[in-house]
């Protein structure tokens, strides 16, 4: 239920949801799929927050290929250049998501081609209308490199050179699921 009124919360109250439920990380009987698409939903975490997650998910990632697919897609919401409500404040800086470059290069041999690991590198990487929010050509082009290495088409890239609107399936497959018929986000 948390993450489908995330969005209505404040900064303070998701930094709240967080610590309590981040917790739960390290319980075996936990759904972890749901926690995992709870915490990355919560866009108003403050950047030291998300980066902290992060590197969780990274250490989890480099140890098993358990929860593969929802690793990657958490990353893809913490490292969203375009956020579905948060505001340009919590997206994170383009050092953080350099840094995930190397990240991604040693557990690339974890990630499967069907973990949504090129719609992820698309989505920390993609221009944005805030031109605050862009990360340089440079890493662009390495992002660019790495996802067609993992089977990315020339239109699955074109969001990383020109700025493109975020196309409402791009939008669902970051909530996780379809919004009911008539619910849109508002941003």
């Amino acid at each position: 239920m948390w993450r489908r009124v995330a969005g209505g919360l404040t900064s303070e109250q998701q930094q709240l949801v967080y610590q309590k439920e981040s917790k739960l990380l390290l319980k075996k009987e936990v759904d972890l799929k749901e926690l995992l698409r709870l915490l990355a939903s919560l866009e108003r975490l403050s950047q030291a927050t998300k980066i902290h997650f992060a590197e969780i998910l990274f250490e989890t990632l480099a140890k098993s290929q358990k929860l593969s697919s929802e690793i990657v897609w958490a990353l893809g919401r913490i490292g969203n250049r375009n956020l579905l409500y948060g505001e340009q404040e919590f997206v994170l800086s383009e050092d953080v998501i350099a840094s995930w470059y190397e990240k991604f290069e040693a557990v690339r041999p974890q990630i499967r081609e069907s973990d949504g690991f090129v719609q992820t590198l698309v989505q920390i990487s993609r221009l944005s209308e805030n031109s605050n929010n862009n990360l340089s050509l440079d890493l662009r082009e390495k992002f660019c490199e790495m996802a067609k290495q993992h089977g990315a088409t020339a239109p699955n890239l074109q969001p990383l050179f020109e700025i493109q609107e975020v196309a409402s399936s791009e939008k669902e497959a970051q909530l996780g699921e379809t919004l009911p018929v008539g619910l849109k986000i508002w941003h």
